[in-house]
């Protein structure tokens, strides 16, 4: 049996669980509000590998979501469709395939495509099977990317994002003010 067939076994063994049985805590914020595109979307005359495959809560089991071989600036993003607070990012490469993950970056964007969080994706070698759990601090964003600069593309099988509906900026500041206006309340005899 090859390192590829082995993995793929060990993705159907684990593909049983969806994403919400593998998550630390809290629904994930990508399967049930994203909308994913990548740049190039590789395909086969039987089947179409489309970003959306990567938020579908199916983890492990294909189908999944490819870039070309030949794509050179490959990337990969979920449109969260509002602004959360993200606790934890974790990242699933297709199995038989982490090395193609590689120099990329996984990062988060705001509603203006400006970043405000990014981290490398480690470099794997060629293991069978990748999972990878990020923990930015407290940022908000509304899009979560991943970058490659490796022509041969980037395999997902599952990116899933945990986190709370960032308040709104009015709200924030008042919740500030509050906060400060008790600690001084407290403070006078």
């Amino acid at each position: 049996m090859t390192q590829r067939t082995m993995a793929v076994v060990m993705g159907l063994i684990l593909g049983c669980l969806t994403s919400t049985a593998l998550a630390g805590g809290g629904p994930d914020i990508a399967e049930l509000f994203g909308t994913a595109t990548e740049s190039s979307e590789w395909s086969t005359p039987d089947y179409t590998m489309h970003a959306q495959y990567a938020i579908d809560g199916i983890i492990g089991v294909p189908p999944w979501a490819d870039t070309n071989t030949g794509d050179l600036t490959p990337w990969w993003q979920v449109d969260l469709g509002s602004t959360f607070v993200l606790t934890e990012i974790d990242v699933w490469s297709e199995p038989g395939w982490s090395d193609r993950l590689n120099g990329g970056v996984v990062s988060i964007l705001d509603s203006t495509h400006a970043t405000v969080w990014s981290s490398p994706l480690p470099a794997t070698g060629s293991a069978a099977w990748l999972v990878q759990t990020f923990f930015p601090p407290v940022v908000a964003g509304e899009f979560i990317r991943i970058d490659n600069t490796k022509e041969y593309g980037i395999d997902l099988s599952e990116v899933q994002a945990y986190g709370e509906p960032a308040p709104e900026p009015a709200t924030l500041g008042l919740l500030t003010l509050g906060g400060v206006l008790m600690i001084r309340l407290r403070r006078r005899p």
